[in-house]
């Protein structure tokens, strides 16, 4: 996968599900949600990510304007 396709968003976790955070952020006026996972080298260097952090997330460029699943690159 191209990474110049790959969209990158900013957003703050609002839960947690398992291996999975439902993250929230803003496009304009609107709020929307997110399913991201921990991306590889986050979850080698055991970064831990809590709830209210504020996350730098990717979402392929593939999913034709759905963002829906992601993976969390780095914390803020």
């Amino acid at each position: 996968m191209s990474k110049d396709t790959d969209l990158e968003l900013n957003g703050i976790i609002t839960a947690i599900y398992g291996g999975k955070f439902e993250v929230e952020y803003k496009m304009g006026n609107e709020t929307f949600k997110s399913l991201c996972t921990i991306a590889g080298k986050m979850n080698k260097n055991k970064i831990k990510v809590v709830l209210g952090d504020n996350v730098l997330f990717t979402v392929s460029g593939y999913d034709n304007g759905a963002v829906k699943n992601g993976r969390i690159t780095r914390r803020q």
